[in-house]
């Protein structure tokens, strides 16, 4: 029985292997890189030519479904840009499409337009870029094929313009057809991306989100339109993308209400609420994170004084209720810009805008609101990077199988020099002794066979949460309370209104590291009581805040991530406003770093 196994063991891994090294070439069914040059004109070294005539063809393996709705244009750039194909029939369930045969996988899309006005780039029937600007505008995308064949095309953005495709690189990512992490943007056109994307003067802060992401861990795909208002996100396709193809693990970012409230799209407040909700619900169906997110203010929102203050703007306080009400995170960039602006001053905020413009802003503005969203994320422990490559799994697939072994093989051989992906080095280590080598080979074929369930470097890989309850911390100008139901123990810490007050945990930690503090509040007044949080007497963050929670008996829990010492530590959080903190629970301590 035990020799069948290993028999029937090592002819996959011989299978694999052989699969494995057999990627040479370029043809239907090991295609690396694919590169169009389209138009009338030259082809540009090292490109395939194609004309608004060329057919598809299973012989050829790529072409346009339908040449007729083509015609050859030219274009206002140089070599490769200076022409191009125009779609004449448009529209993402077109099939009016260009045509590329590849093997199933993930690729990576990156198109070049000719001239245009305002365009998108639809794929697979839903949209995959929103609303390119200007002559030669380039961006790229992630897509997962999984039928054998690209259909790719360009289509609307502004009504009545040119449609135009000058070229098209596509490369392929992986085997596996699943998109990699992923960060989506929905929203207007304070979130969009603008064109040329990496040097626009203006900017959506959802194009810049990137300067603060890990990009080895997360794509972002920005889906936000200018002008666009949450009816119009959710029946018009944009939305249709995400459902497409968001997974647990993604994330998607949800930012309306400044259109909305505008007389031209005829949406209440009530109904804005419920659109948003039909959104939340969906995105939560498919096992993902959805965070809503405020917008910000005008640049010229400041009052006499010079504070900054647009919290009665565009249905925030409905975003806000929805957010407690599904129990999902938000992020008040209304408020944190406010602040913000309020501490940089009314000029400063100014240069941080479009000129003569008080809605939209600059690359500068964007890239601050990008950082303000970002940190409060994080501070609420979202964001999550992968806390460690799966051992044993060297293709990132998700599994632990013949595949791996074949390439640990090659590894050790000297076949290959890294795998698939570089930090799957760390997953190869199986023992956790800093080296790749004939005891791992040793300890993966025991894992196959059945002789180990797990390896050394896995044991004692689990998380450990400790609750530290508010009645037993040291309070400071505050009471324990019972009179407002829903907490758990024996009751809860009530701070006095004041910038005096505090509450300190002693907390005990195994191991040096980075660790989540989880804070379980409640806050039945209408505003934020922010709190600065200290580690140890070094302040980790001077403005958490702790948003309202609707009434006194609701309690919700706001995280952030700390270094803690190994054993004693001392976590103190102080009032910071005058109406002083909210109601505290307990405070959970969860070790990120392990032990």
């Amino acid at each position: 029985m035990l020799k069948n196994k290993i028999c029937k063991f090592l002819c996959a891994v011989i299978f694999t292997t052989t699969i494995a090294c057999n990627t040479n070439g370029f043809n239907a069914t090991a295609a690396t890189e694919y590169k169009f040059d389209f138009g009338g004109g030259a082809v540009e070294p090292g490109y395939i030519g194609v004309s608004a005539t060329t057919a598809y063809s299973a012989a050829r393996g790529y072409g346009f479904n339908t040449p007729a709705n083509m015609k050859n244009v030219t274009a206002s750039g140089s070599g490769l840009t200076s022409d191009a194909v125009q779609f004449l029939a448009f529209g993402t369930k077109s099939t009016n499409t260009f045509n590329v045969d590849l093997p199933n996988g993930l690729y990576e899309i990156e198109v070049t337009l000719g001239n245009t006005s305002r365009a998108s780039v639809a794929a697979e029937g839903v949209f995959q870029i929103i609303n390119m600007t200007g002559n030669c505008a380039k961006d790229k995308f992630q897509i997962p094929i999984t039928d054998g064949q690209l259909n790719i095309l360009v289509t609307e953005g502004k009504e009545g313009t040119a449609f135009t495709l000058s070229a098209l690189t596509i490369k392929k990512i992986s085997d596996n057809a699943v998109t990699n992490r992923t960060i989506y943007v929905g929203g207007d056109s304070t979130a969009c991306n603008y064109y040329p994307i990496d040097t626009s003067a203006q900017a959506g802060w959802g194009q810049m989100l990137h300067r603060f992401i890990d990009t080895k861990e997360f794509q972002i795909r920005n889906i936000a339109a200018s002008g666009q208002c949450a009816r119009g996100f959710r029946d018009d396709g944009q939305f249709e993308t995400i459902l497409k193809y968001i997974k647990p693990g993604d994330y998607f970012l949800l930012e309306f209400g400044i259109n909305d409230t505008a007389a031209k799209n005829n949406t209440t407040e009530a109904q804005f609420k419920e659109i948003m909700r039909d959104m939340v619900k969906q995105t939560v169906a498919k096992g993902a994170t959805i965070i809503l997110v405020t917008p910000q203010g005008r640049s010229t929102d400041f009052n006499s004084s010079n504070v900054h203050n647009s919290e009665g703007r565009y249905y925030r306080n409905s975003t806000l209720a929805l957010a407690r009400e599904e129990n999902v995170p938000l992020v008040d960039l209304n408020v944190l810009s406010s602040r913000y602006f309020t501490s940089i001053g009314p000029n400063a905020t100014l240069s941080l805008f479009m000129s003569g413009d008080a809605v939209h802003p600059n690359r500068a503005g964007a890239t601050e609101l990008a950082r303000l969203i970002v940190e409060d994320i994080q501070r609420q422990g979202l964001f999550d990077s992968k806390e460690k490559d799966k051992a044993g799994d060297l293709n990132g697939d998700g599994n632990i199988d013949a595949i791996d072994f074949a390439l640990m093989k090659q590894f050790l051989l000297g076949v290959i020099s890294d795998f698939p992906d570089v930090d799957d080095k760390i997953a190869a280590d199986l023992d956790g002794d800093g080296n790749i080598n004939a005891l791992d080979f040793a300890l993966m074929k025991k894992y196959l066979l059945g002789a180990i369930t797990e390896f050394p470097v896995d044991e004692g890989n689990t998380e450990i949460s400790t609750i530290y309850q508010a009645e037993d911390a040291y309070i400071f100008n505050g009471v324990k309370e019972t009179i407002n139901g829903g907490f758990i123990g024996e009751g809860y810490c009530n701070l006095n209104n004041d910038t005096t007050s505090y509450i300190e945990w002693t907390v005990n930690a195994e191991k040096a590291g980075l660790y989540k503090l989880k804070f379980r509040y409640a806050n039945g007044t209408t505003a934020d009581r922010p709190m600065k949080i200290e580690v140890n007497g070094n302040t980790v963050i001077s403005s958490l805040s702790f948003f309202s929670t609707g009434v006194w008996t609701t309690w919700q829990d706001v995280t952030i991530n700390a270094n803690l010492n190994a054993g004693i530590n001392k976590i103190r959080a102080s009032s910071i406003v005058a109406t002083g903190g909210p109601n505290l629970d307990y405070l959970e301590v969860t070790n990120v770093t392990k032990p």
